[in-house]
């Protein structure tokens, strides 16, 4: 379920983030710059290739998010269970717990989130 979240997720904020990435790497100065802005960007992407200008380089995103939400979410479940099952947790402890499991999702998925 965390996985298919993720990928969903995806579908919505990706184009927004490429249109970030482009606007953060044009390197012109004033009138010499390619964007003007999300919606220039935006427009002049789409104008590039239609929708699959807007969401190149996708497929390797979402196979990268698809297992590292699965891990995120599923490993604190996990987690919570074999550790906090006593009844006798406080915020320093789930704190700990979801921060080993952040660095543990993220390191599992890292080799395809380049």
């Amino acid at each position: 379920a965390g996985g298919a979240a993720g990928a969903a997720s995806l579908v919505f904020v990706y184009s927004l983030d490429l249109a970030r990435t482009r606007m953060s790497t044009d390197m012109g100065k004033g009138d010499k710059r390619q964007y003007n802005g999300l919606a220039d960007t935006l427009k002049k992407t789409y104008a590039e290739g239609g929708i699959r200008a807007l969401y190149k380089g996708f497929n390797i995103s979402v196979a990268g998010i698809i297992p590292y939400r699965a891990v995120y979410f599923g490993g604190f479940d996990t987690l919570k269970a074999l550790f906090l099952s006593d009844g006798k947790s406080n915020f320093w402890k789930k704190w700990g717990l979801a921060q080993a499991n952040t660095v543990t999702a993220q390191f599992i998925t890292y080799p395809i989130d380049t």
